[in-house]
């Protein structure tokens, strides 16, 4: 099995000023060695037949743009072992995107095309597996398997970027990445078969992470949790509304797909995840040396009127009421006190 992708890099025999104290070359890999004024790259690589094993480390000064083509579509389980920041990989021309996260690996389909790969300053490792097809087969993986909703999002459109869930690399990732690099990087006839038994461990490993051990992370739960900070963060603060159109804008989607997403992770709307921690912060400050007027303020509210409405549709009773009812226990009303 052929390497199948290449860098679009100026090739270098030695670095003339290492900017990086680079990992001693694996000994049975070959190793290129790429370098312009944005960037210096080292990729080593070994074929076994019905895969390819390869490493990448790169040492980024300034926002890079690494160009990438591929002669073939083929399926790359990738481990990001180290990257300052996101690696993101963009076909060329279009806004159809992977993106791997540090400390995270996963499982992608890149079709035969050309590549930009979006680099932050810092320092990047990471460990490839290049595929052969033949190995994901549909006998072996049940319906709704990751491979299997990898392989069918291939067959709609064969010429765009597919990932899989992200899953978080662990201690058995990483004993497993290490004897790869030990053992099977060093060739021998006899370790083919052990390579591809290799794999089907990562790929056994990687679904136990994704729907067992760890919390499955996908874009959109990304990005659900940001619209949560952001929220969480507006209320504790305090005096500002919170706004979800604004929230939506800055995180670059419309406000409807922020709600769909948010709804599918966490089963509840945005206002109510703001209801949920704005409420007791109110019913508090209520209750303490505050005014109603200035508790309003304090929950964004421009006018009293607005901020009673609001918390007598959620509670049941008006702020006065709610304040009278605490300091007067014996009330009745106690019952609707919430």
């Amino acid at each position: 099995m052929k390497k199948t992708f290449k860098f679009i890099l100026p090739k270098v025999a030695y670095f003339e000023d290492e900017k990086h104290p680079f990992l001693p070359q694996l000994p049975g890999a070959k190793r290129n060695l790429y370098e312009d004024p944005s960037i210096q790259l080292v990729e080593e690589y070994i074929d076994y037949r019905q895969t390819i094993l390869y490493r990448l480390q790169a040492h980024v000064p300034t926002d890079c743009i690494v160009q990438l083509k591929t002669n073939r579509p083929d399926f790359h389980l990738i481990y990001t072992k180290n990257a300052t920041d996101d690696i993101i990989v963009q076909k060329h021309g279009t806004k159809n995107e992977i993106v791997l996260p540090h400390r995270h690996s996963t499982f992608t389909y890149i079709p035969r095309s050309k590549f930009d790969v979006l680099l932050k300053p810092g320092n990047y490792l990471v460990y490839g597996l290049l595929i052969d097809i033949g190995l994901v087969r549909d006998i072996i993986y049940h319906h709704g398997h990751f491979l299997s909703e990898l392989k069918n999002a291939r067959k709609r459109d064969k010429s765009s970027l597919y990932q899989t869930a992200l899953w978080p690399i662990k201690e058995l990732t990483d004993y497993q990445l290490n004897r790869i690099e030990t053992i099977f990087f060093n060739y021998s006839k006899q370790n083919e078969a052990k390579v591809v038994e290799q794999i089907y461990q990562l790929f056994d490993i990687a679904e136990s992470k994704q729907f067992a051990f760890y919390e499955k992370l996908s874009e959109s739960e990304i990005l659900a949790r940001k619209a949560r900070t952001m929220i969480h963060d507006i209320v504790n603060q305090g005096f500002q509304e919170v706004n979800i159109s604004l929230i939506a804008t800055i995180l670059s989607v419309s406000d409807a797909h922020l709600t769909r997403c948010h709804k599918r992770h966490y089963r509840q709307t945005l206002l109510q995840y703001r209801d949920e921690i704005l409420l007791p912060l109110a019913k508090e400050r209520l209750l303490s040396t505050y005014s109603i007027g200035e508790v309003a303020n304090f929950c964004g509210f421009k006018y009293p009127s607005g901020f009673s409405k609001y918390f007598e549709k959620r509670v049941g009773l008006y702020p006065s009421d709610y304040i009278e009812l605490h300091r007067n226990p014996d009330n009745d009303k106690n019952e609707y006190i919430i």
